[in-house]
Order: C-alpha cells, then sequence, then structure tokens
C-alpha cells in the first residue's frame, strides 16, 4: 500500500485486497464434507474484497479480519461464511487454519 489513505485504512499489519479465488468444492471436502460429495464437480469462483492480517480488536488478536465491501447496508452473512471456508481452504502461510481467529464483517 503506497498511499496514505490506504495506510490508515489498514487495521492489521498488513492488508491483502481483491485475492481472487478458484475452487472445486471437491477439493473443500475436509470442510464441507457432505457438500463435497454430492456437488463435487461444483466450482467456486470470487474475490474477497479485503483481508487485514494480524489484527487486534477490543484486546483480542484475530489472524485476520476478512471484509466485504457494500454499496448500501445490505449484506448476506452467508456470503462471508463461503469467503472464511475459501480462505481455511486456501494454501498460504499467511492465511489461518484456525476459524475461532478469524473475524468478518461488511464495510459500506
Amino acid at each position: 500500500m503506497s498511499g496514505t489513505k490506504e495506510r490508515l485504512a489498514c487495521i492489521g499489519e498488513r492488508t491483502l485486497v481483491e485475492l481472487p479465488f478458484e475452487f472445486r468444492l471437491a477439493d473443500m471436502a475436509c470442510l464441507a464434507s457432505g457438500c463435497g460429495k454430492k456437488y463435487g464437480e461444483m466450482i467456486l469462483r470470487g474475490r474477497i474484497d479485503r483481508i487485514d492480517i494480524n489484527v487486534a480488536l477490543k484486546k483480542k488478536v484475530y489472524d485476520l479480519v476478512l471484509s466485504d465491501y457494500k454499496a448500501s447496508s445490505s449484506g448476506d452473512w452467508e456470503q462471508l461464511k463461503l469467503y472464511t471456508l475459501v480462505l481455511l481452504s486456501m494454501e498460504n502461510r499467511d492465511l489461518p487454519s484456525n476459524p475461532q481467529l478469524v473475524r468478518s464483517f461488511f464495510r459500506w
């Protein structure tokens, strides 16, 4: 992040933005075994708007905070749950393997 506005917006040690993903549901079978068997060939594609890594909020430390930007005040919590499952399936050392250390919310 190079600009002042982006640095001020960071709430963790580091921020990833617009992280693309593409997973076959079968590859997520360890997290969603029933779905993986029935819909294994389904491919999930998308982009996670923002991930802040190593965040301290209200005296609790999270591995990351996942954010989804919305144009209005409505958001679908199922979308954030799906993004959390995707993050837990990614093979990236910077991303957590413990869902209890992840927090998700919408930004307007």
